[in-house]
């Protein structure tokens, strides 16, 4: 029984995908099991307050003309949004684009708003939520929105899960959607 060349693409960016996951996941969870910096005293505050640098990468589909596509989300972040507060930025660059065919896809800038509550000072699982403007370069203007949790296993670091879409409004029309992991790092930066 042979199997026709669509077939054997599909099969091979699914692979792709799994292992690109798979690796992610591996190094997102070794960075978050690593211990605390040791001039992290006992007593000091969470960080969860301070800016965020957050790279990320996952899986989704590139959905354009009646077609989808396998596709990837890899870029990074980086977000100044005080837990509980309705005042937060972010600002991502990246790559979205099909993993078959790499040279389709597009560079992307995107400024959005974040908000971000913590139910109680000890909960571990902070939501949060985010809409924007995106600049998918070689394609045109996008709108963007998702949101996702952080899962805080220590003060200085936290593990990022969310889903993503970017709608592009102008010509051609697409949408990406994607589920993504992402490394958060809290950045104590100097007054």
């Amino acid at each position: 029984m042979q199997t026709s060349p669509a077939n054997s693409s599909n099969r091979i960016a699914a692979r792709k995908i799994a292992i690109f996951c798979a690796i992610a996941l591996a190094i997102t969870l070794a960075l978050a099991a690593a211990p605390e910096s040791s001039a992290q005293s006992a007593n000091d505050p969470s960080l969860v307050n301070y800016p965020q640098f957050v790279p990320f990468g996952g899986a989704g589909a590139s959905l354009s003309h009646g077609h989808s596509r396998c596709a990837m989300q890899l870029g990074a972040s980086f977000a100044v949004a005080p837990t509980n507060s309705w005042q937060g930025l972010l600002l991502e660059g990246g790559y979205i684009g099909p993993w078959a065919n790499l040279k389709t896809g597009s560079a992307l800038f995107s400024a959005n708003y974040l908000t971000r509550r913590k139910i109680n000072s000890n909960e571990k699982f902070i939501p949060f939520f985010t809409a924007g403007y995106s600049r998918l370069f070689d394609t045109g203007n996008a709108i963007n929105f998702g949101g996702g949790v952080d899962c805080q296993p220590n003060r200085t670091n936290a593990l990022r899960i969310e889903a993503r879409d970017y709608y592009a409004f102008t010509e051609p029309r697409r949408q990406d959607v994607a589920r993504r992991i992402g490394y958060v790092i809290y950045l104590d930066l100097p007054d």
